[in-house]
């Protein structure tokens, strides 16, 4: 059932830590059914991670390696698009928001498994709108303009150093909650917009990619 603690089957949850999956986490609290949905749910965020990490990120590396010198204009490109990246992020996440009960609606879940389900996706429906602003701005615009360093320091400082080792304690040591693994899991999409907001627009990843 969903109340018992979603360490009580070693291999799977070996498995869910590793991979990070919907189905994983929710299926080593829930079974095979609830593995069934999250498989499911796990399609939809990367439907959605499709949108706001891909498509925005070719746009904003194709101007910055384009860029022939104009700094100022890079600069207004560059504003623009982070605006552009929230206002997608706040989109998808009220569609998934929406959307979440018809998903559920596709499968058989028994009271307590639904509802843990629906909370699921409302944290994501919140991690997404991070996610649709600091991926494509550090890993389209700033990589694309040339420094992929900030990016990658970024992500071993909060992944594995914040985010992978908070959420094997909580699941392994300290008895958490699924949900709140599933939280802690997905919060570093949030506070990652800090420092990619700070670093794009300091635009020290500015460089001269092309020749004249």
């Amino acid at each position: 059932r969903m109340e018992e603690s979603f360490v009580s089957d070693s291999d799977m949850n070996a498995f869910s830590f590793s991979s990070k999956s919907w189905s994983a986490v929710l299926g080593a609290g829930g079974g095979v059914g609830v593995v069934r949905w999250g498989r499911g749910a796990a399609c939809c965020w990367g439907a959605a991670g499709l949108a706001c990490w891909g498509l925005p990120c070719w746009g904003a590396a194709g101007f910055a390696l384009g860029w022939g010198g104009i700094l100022e204009k890079l600069k207004e490109y560059t504003r623009t698009l982070q605006v552009l990246f929230a206002v997608l992020g706040l989109v998808l996440g009220l569609l998934y928001f929406l959307l979440s009960t018809p998903l559920l609606s596709f499968y058989t879940l028994e009271p307590a498994t639904r509802d843990l389900a629906w909370s699921f996706l409302l944290v994501q429906s919140v991690v997404i709108v991070g996610m649709s602003y600091q991926m494509p701005t550090m890993g389209g615009i700033m990589r694309g303009g040339g420094d992929a360093k900030y990016q990658m320091r970024v992500d071993l400082i909060s992944i594995w150093g914040i985010v992978v080792p908070l959420s094997f304690c909580g699941a392994f040591l300290w008895g958490w909650s699924p949900l709140a693994v599933v939280i802690c899991m997905n919060a570093d999409q949030l506070f990652k917009c800090v420092p990619a907001f700070i670093g794009c627009n300091r635009f020290r990843w500015v460089r001269r990619l092309v020749k004249d």
